[in-house]
């Protein structure tokens, strides 16, 4: 289990909306990712001092975010304020720290790295909360980024290569590497333009609706939204409060799975598998489109080729299918929320 982290909040007081949307970030990370924050809305109280809540609490934290602002860089580089202050404990833990920094980590709320970023931040990657739509998936992200749980591992060290070996020679390791690497596309190309192969890509995409039915009842018991879906032997539906993502799997022959396609597409309004014309008053609006191919992985898992560069499994299509729904949603209800204390 993770050790619980102490998190320090540096930002500047733009304005009581900016203040607030801090204190979301906190609430956040206190409740949904257990951690101690420390925050001057939380800790400081009339008479007390300021500038001993600064340097104790970077001094006591495990990470610091800093949120950019243009007012938070215009401060920190004139020094003004509590601000100018904070950034100068900031920076010189920055450059203690220097290549090795896992401590402070810059959050870009407002305008862009050249903007926003006071001068020894302006080299640092960053993490963007600029979208108010994406705030629970990038503070998710955020809340990873803290616990240091990065979505990408890198693989634990193979064996040191003897290198008293007279034998060794490295064009022999290529050119051996290069022919494992082509009996293996060999034997995936050979799975692919079988029936086996077909077999295979059709139950992972009867397995992509066992997942997307089994998140969308799991989210319909645990929300007040309702998940609708549909299936028919070549499509799967999905859609809630207005929006609908749809998966269109089309097979070109009974034993050829390479060129077999899946297409997924996101839609502003409803639609049902079985109807074929709408009014033009609900006519749904296609918002983005997926095309995809079968292929296979180097563990002959079966995975939805969009290009050469890049791949999706079926966890990654019906990621994108929920956060579509869930962000169209939010979208549209929030501006129609009260706003201010």
């Amino acid at each position: 289990m993770s050790k619980r982290k102490t998190v320090f909040i540096s930002y500047s007081w733009d304005s009581e909306e900016h203040k607030e949307w801090v204190l979301k970030l906190a609430n956040y990370l206190i409740e949904k990712a257990g951690c101690n924050v420390l925050l001057d809305q939380f800790d400081l109280a009339v008479g007390k001092e300021l500038t001993h809540f600064m340097e104790n609490g970077l001094e006591k934290a495990d990470k610091v975010l800093i949120i950019l602002t243009e007012d938070y860089k215009r401060r920190a580089d004139a020094r003004t304020g509590g601000t100018g202050f904070e950034y100068s404990l900031i920076s010189q833990g920055l450059y203690d720290l220097q290549a090795s920094n896992d401590k402070f980590i810059p959050v870009l709320r407002k305008g862009t790295k050249q903007t926003s970023a006071p001068t020894y931040l302006a080299t640092k990657i960053y993490h963007s909360m600029k979208d108010d739509a994406k705030f629970e998936m990038d503070a998710f992200k955020l809340s990873r980024e803290i616990y240091e749980k990065p979505e990408i591992v890198k693989p634990e060290p193979g064996a040191i290569p003897d290198f008293d070996n007279p034998d060794y020679d490295p064009i022999i390791a290529v050119a051996n590497q290069l022919s494992s690497q082509e009996k293996l596309n060999e034997e995936l190309d050979a799975i692919l333009k079988s029936t086996a192969g077909v077999q295979l890509a059709q139950e992972e995409f009867s397995l992509l609706y066992k997942k997307i039915k089994d998140r969308a009842l799991k989210y319909s018991q645990v929300t007040n939204f309702q998940f609708k879906t549909e299936d028919k032997v070549d499509a799967i539906l999905i859609s809630s409060h207005g929006y609908t993502v749809t998966f269109f799997y089309r097979k070109m022959a009974s034993n050829w799975a390479k060129e077999n396609t899946l297409t997924c597409k996101m839609w502003n309004g409803y639609i049902s598998l079985n109807q074929r014309h709408y009014f033009d008053h609900e006519k749904p609006k296609r918002v983005k489109e997926i095309n995809t191919k079968v292929d296979l992985d180097e563990n002959k898992n079966v995975v939805w080729r969009v290009d050469e560069n890049r791949v999706l499994n079926s966890e990654d299509l019906v990621q994108a299918a929920f956060v579509f729904i869930m962000e169209s949603i939010q979208k549209e209800k929030e501006p129609k929320f009260r706003k201010g204390k």
